[in-house]
């Protein structure tokens, strides 16, 4: 799994990508190769521990899927819970594989 970090990859997803309201957020995905996460979370949702463990979740949540896409998860809700958050990606990756396949 490569991680987005450049800013011109980003507004590449923003412009292509297909848009979804999860419960904590959005997520933003294309079709790729490999898998490439970005993970945009907002100072609101509390400190810098509670943020990077946010992230971590989702890292790890991610790394259990075999999805080749290019995605983009925007955090922006303040109240997560973060026992919630893998159950969340998890039904998120249900989705996207579901569309794959409906599409074949």
């Amino acid at each position: 799994m490569k991680s987005l970090k450049n800013k011109i990859d980003f507004d590449a997803l923003y412009k292509k990508g297909i848009k979804r309201k999860i419960p904590i957020g959005t997520a933003i995905n294309t079709p790729g190769e490999e898998l490439k996460l970005g993970i945009v979370i907002n100072r609101t949702i509390g400190n810098a521990v509670k943020r990077n463990r946010i992230k971590r979740i989702i890292r790890e949540t991610v790394r259990k899927h075999s999805v080749k896409a290019s995605i983009v998860l925007i955090i922006n809700r303040k109240d997560i819970n973060t026992n919630e958050i893998s159950h969340i990606i998890n039904n998120y990756f249900n989705i996207i594989n579901n569309d794959k396949q409906s599409n074949n």
